[in-house]
C-alpha cells in the first residue's frame, strides 16, 4: 500500500467514524511529516474489513495499567 504504520493507524483510526480525530504527539519534525502523510491515505471498505477481521483474531494480553490505576479506570 506504500504508507507507513503510523500513517495506516492514524488512517484507520480516522476510518472508525467522522467525529474521531487522532492527536499524535512528537517532538520531531520528521515524525509529524510522517503523521500528516495519513491524511492522504484512503482504507476502503474492503480493506478496513480485511484488517478488522485480522485484529479481532489477535488475543490480547496483560493488563491496561498498574493494579491502582486500573482500579481507577470506568469508575
Amino acid at each position: 500500500m506504500g504508507q507507513s504504520v503510523s500513517q495506516f493507524a492514524l488512517a484507520w483510526l480516522l476510518a472508525q467514524a467522522p467525529w474521531i480525530a487522532p492527536i499524535p504527539g512528537t517532538t520531531n519534525p520528521a515524525h509529524l511529516d510522517d503523521f500528516l502523510g495519513a491524511a492522504s491515505v484512503s482504507l476502503s471498505p474492503a480493506e478496513l474489513r480485511e484488517f478488522d477481521s485480522a485484529y479481532s483474531k489477535i488475543k490480547l494480553m496483560g493488563h491496561r495499567a498498574d493494579p491502582f490505576t486500573e482500579s481507577q479506570i470506568d469508575k
